[in-house]
C-alpha cells in the first residue's frame, strides 16, 4: 500500500543548484518538497534487517525519530506509522519511507512528496526500486562552476575543493547511464537551463511528477 501519489528523490553534487530547484518545486500546492530530513537510504536502508521483524521496525523508527528530533526538532507519530506499516501484508523499506514522509508532510491537499538528498545519484536505482510511483530528479552543473562555488563555500582548506570536480564527473557519467536505463523515471536537469528558463523547466518537472501544471 502506497500512501502518497508519487515519491521523488532530488539529488546532485554540492553547489549544483539542488536546493534552489527544491524550493521552486515546493511552490506547487500538491507537493511537499523537503531537504535532508528522513533520507532513509542513508540512515536506515538495510541497517535493521530483517526489517520484517517488528522489533527491528520499531527500533528503526525510534532511531529515526530521535535523529529528526535532535537535528530538526520534528518527529512523526511512531505508533501511527507502525500501525500503517503493519497493515501492509508484506512491507519493505520503501513502504516505511513513504509512511514516515506521509505522516510528516502529507495532508488533504499535499499528496505528493519529494526529498532532496545530496550525493545520492548512485542510489537512484535503489530508490526507484522501492516504490511503484518513485521518480528521481538529477540536477547537474558545469564542473567549472561547481568547483568555483564549492571553493568559496567549503570550510576545508585547498585542495579539498578539487574533489568536487571528481564528484561532478561521476555525477555526469552516472546521469547518462540512468537516462539510458531509467529514462521514464529519471529527469536530468541542467542548472544552467533552470536559470535561463525557470518557468518552463519547473512546469516540465511538475508534469514529470504527475502534478497539474496549470494549478492556481
Amino acid at each position: 500500500m502506497i500512501y502518497s501519489r508519487s515519491q521523488t528523490l532530488i539529488t546532485g553534487t554540492y553547489r549544483s543548484g539542488s536546493e534552489y530547484l527544491t524550493l521552486l518545486l515546493d511552490s506547487h500546492p500538491e507537493l511537499s518538497a523537503t531537504m535532508y530530513r528522513v533520507n532513509l537510504i542513508r540512515f536506515m536502508f538495510k541497517r535493521y534487517d530483517p526489517i520484517s521483524d517488528k522489533n527491528n521496525l520499531e527500533l528503526a523508527l525510534s532511531d529515526t525519530n530521535a535523529r529528526l528530533q535532535e537535528r530538526y526538532n520534528i518527529k512523526f507519530d511512531q505508533d501511527r506509522v507502525v500501525k500503517n506499516i503493519l497493515d501492509i501484508n508484506s512491507y519493505n523499506y520503501g513502504n516505511i519511507y513513504d509512511a514516515i514522509m506521509c505522516d510528516l508532510y502529507m495532508n488533504e491537499s499535499r499528496t505528493h512528496w519529494a526529498e532532496k538528498n545530496q550525493l545520492m545519484w548512485r542510489e537512484i536505482p535503489i530508490f526507484l526500486g522501492m516504490m511503484p510511483n518513485a521518480r528521481a530528479i538529477h540536477i547537474i552543473r558545469d564542473p567549472r562552476s561547481v568547483l568555483a562555488s564549492f571553493k568559496n563555500y567549503t570550510r576545508y582548506a585547498y585542495p579539498a575543493c578539487l574533489g568536487s570536480v571528481f564528484n561532478s564527473y561521476d555525477a555526469l557519467k552516472t546521469a547518462l547511464e540512468h537516462q539510458q536505463y531509467y529514462g521514464e523515471s529519471v529527469k536530468l536537469i541542467k542548472y544552467e537551463d533552470l536559470v535561463d528558463n525557470t518557468d518552463n523547466i519547473i512546469r516540465d518537472i511538475w508534469s514529470f511528477m504527475g502534478l497539474d501544471v496549470n494549478h492556481d
